[in-house]
């Protein structure tokens, strides 16, 4: 699960889920790849290569703020993301948020949002590559 949608009561109306062939780890990876990439960097799972990260996932979730004309569905992306290079490592944490206002709970609604937090966390992503050097 990915994300709730509740009433303007608090209570749960439904759950926001990936497809079973997806998961919160692959689309995590994609993104710090395709952050990576835009540096540069060459992407390998190769255990040997002088340079790796570690990425804890931290938050990876959506909700749905109910209002009077419009609902507002709002993302998250943290991530706490430790680069090691022969001569160090550095640890960044990186947010993401996203938001979307929309009129019903739909899955292009939804997808607006994390869009939106996808390309804020890949920014500032970038930002915190840039502020350490890599």
């Amino acid at each position: 699960m990915i994300g709730r949608q509740r009433n303007t009561y608090g209570m749960a109306l439904g759950d926001i889920a990936l497809p079973a062939d997806d998961s919160v780890i692959k689309r995590t990876r994609l993104l710090l790849e395709e952050g990576l990439k835009h540096r540069g960097y060459q992407i390998s799972a190769d255990p040997s290569v002088p340079n790796c990260a570690t990425v804890s996932i931290d938050e990876f979730w959506a909700w749905f703020t109910p209002g009077f004309w419009s609902v507002s569905f709002e993302a998250r992306v943290y991530c706490t993301i430790t680069l090691k290079k022969p001569d160090g490592s550095v640890k960044l944490v990186v947010k993401g948020y996203g938001i979307n206002r929309g009129q019903v709970a739909s899955d292009a609604n939804w997808q607006l949002a994390y869009d939106n937090a996808f390309r804020d966390f890949l920014s500032k992503f970038d930002a915190e590559l840039e502020k350490v050097g890599y």
